[in-house]
This record gives C-alpha cells, sequence and structure tokens, in this order.
C-alpha cells in the first residue's frame, strides 16, 4: 500500500523517534552547543559550537534568480549628479 502524499516514512519516523530518545536521555545537543561555546573550552571549540548554533536562529537566506534583460546600472547621488 503506498504512502499518503506528505507522510513521513518508516526510517524518518525511527529516526525521529531515536533521537528524541537519546535527547531526553543524555540532554538537548542545542543546550549543549552553547555551554560549550559559553564555556572554558579552547577557543576553537567554542568558535566551531557558535558557528553550529547560528543556523537555528538566523538560517541562511537564499537566492533569487533576477530574469530579464541585462540592463547598465548607474549610480546617481542624491544631489542628481551620475557617479562614474
Amino acid at each position: 500500500m503506498p504512502r499518503t502524499n506528505g507522510s513521513k516514512n518508516i526510517k524518518t519516523l525511527e529516526y525521529v523517534q531515536l533521537y528524541d530518545s537519546l535527547a531526553d536521555e543524555l540532554g538537548c545537543p542545542v543546550r549543549a552547543l552553547f555551554k560549550i561555546a559559553l564555556g572554558r573550552y579552547k577557543t576553537e571549540h567554542r568558535i566551531n559550537a557558535a558557528k553550529a548554533l547560528i543556523p537555528y536562529r538566523y538560517p541562511k537566506l537564499t537566492g533569487e534568480a533576477i530574469q530579464g534583460e541585462q540592463d547598465e546600472l548607474k549610480l546617481v547621488w542624491k544631489d542628481g549628479q551620475s557617479v562614474g
């Protein structure tokens, strides 16, 4: 029997359940990263933990393709004079 569109497959559900049970047992990974980033660890480890935390709060932005004609870009100062 095929899955309903949008439903999780069994492997994904198993992984989520395992992850949640380990997080309950061992502690939240995000909390652990904060402890490393703010603790008395090597600078290299603190920086790596901080880098790992950034996407949780500030996800990477995706680029947007601009379609259409490529025209010349012209910069103009507030007083109306052209640059270059």
